[in-house]
């Protein structure tokens, strides 16, 4: 999702660039525009647990580069990104969007729930908030929801959908991701029921581990 709003912006004429812990070697597994200005800090295992020193060298690293940008806005994906991009800008005049990327029902299922009211806390540091839909929202406390707006993910090839009523040509739904009550795999199935008997050229298959 990062890469295809960053080719978006590209095209329409913005000036992008990419912050990430990658090595100066990494190679992008999505198609991401020529254009955009990918910085590899190159600052440790982006898959391992930074300890404090790491931290820190980062948000040195990253704060030098990107106030030596003079960007309009910081867009960080998820809090914990968010949180260290916001503290990484603090004094800056550049403002700091959080893209949350999950529902605020996930604190209800992990032990970074016990912690909501602090990352609730943290998230007044955002210039803005976006999350995956308006129901949402309603979840946050009062003090954050006028930040707050709803932007769904885009929805590609819309062209190659089955019409109701059209020949009985086989073709797949794939739906990826692990078997877990945060993608709502219930949901997707409800909906295919709804939609089958309109559209007998369709099978829906999911594949994830769970």
């Amino acid at each position: 999702m990062a890469i295809l709003l960053m080719n978006a912006m590209v095209e329409r004429g913005h000036e992008v660039s990419l912050f990430t812990w990658d090595e100066a070697g990494a190679q992008a597994y999505y198609p991401m525009s020529e254009a955009i200005r990918w910085h590899r800090l190159d600052l440790g295992d982006p898959m391992t647990p930074a300890a404090w020193p790491l931290r820190l060298e980062r948000m040195r690293s990253f704060r030098r580069l990107a106030t030596s940008l003079r960007p309009h806005v910081v867009l960080a994906y998820q809090h914990g990104p968010f949180l260290f991009a916001a503290l990484s800008m603090l004094g800056s005049r550049a403002p700091v969007v959080l893209a949350e990327r999950n529902a605020p029902d996930r604190f209800d299922y992990l032990r970074a729930g016990r912690r909501r009211a602090l990352v609730f806390a943290t998230m007044r540091l955002a210039r803005a908030v976006t999350v995956q839909f308006e129901r949402y929202i309603g979840r946050y406390p009062p003090h954050l929801r006028s930040r707050m707006v709803a932007i769904p993910n885009p929805v590609y090839g819309a062209e190659a959908y089955a019409q109701p009523g059209a020949a009985r040509v086989l073709r797949t739904l794939l739906a990826v991701g692990r078997l877990s009550y945060q993608k709502n795999f219930s949901a997707l199935l409800r909906a295919f029921a709804r939609l089958s008997d309109a559209c007998p050229g369709w099978r829906l298959r999911i594949v994830g581990e769970g």
